[in-house]
């Protein structure tokens, strides 16, 4: 189960990369510990919009994505100048 783990992370890192775009937009989930989960069916709530503008800086925006890897529950993403 952790090798799985670590392959899931790093391919998750290699799409964090990936989503980088001409406009230099990019966008990451927030995998810190504990990870913050969206609420369910809801929009990004108050510690998603700190935690992504704590980490990439006040022109971060926050929103829900479908789960990845081995969570269940939505992950908080950020998009950031990058």
């Amino acid at each position: 189960m952790e090798k799985q783990s670590v392959k899931i992370l790093c391919a998750l890192i290699l799409a964090i990369y990936a989503t980088c775009v001409a406009g230099k937009t990019c966008e990451s989930p927030i995998l810190t510990v504990p990870v913050p989960f969206c609420p369910k069916n809801e929009k990004a709530d108050d510690n998603c919009w700190d935690n992504c503008k704590y980490r990439f800086g006040p022109a971060a925006t926050a929103y829900c994505r479908a789960p990845v890897g081995p969570y269940k529950d939505p992950l908080c993403w950020c998009r950031f100048p990058c």
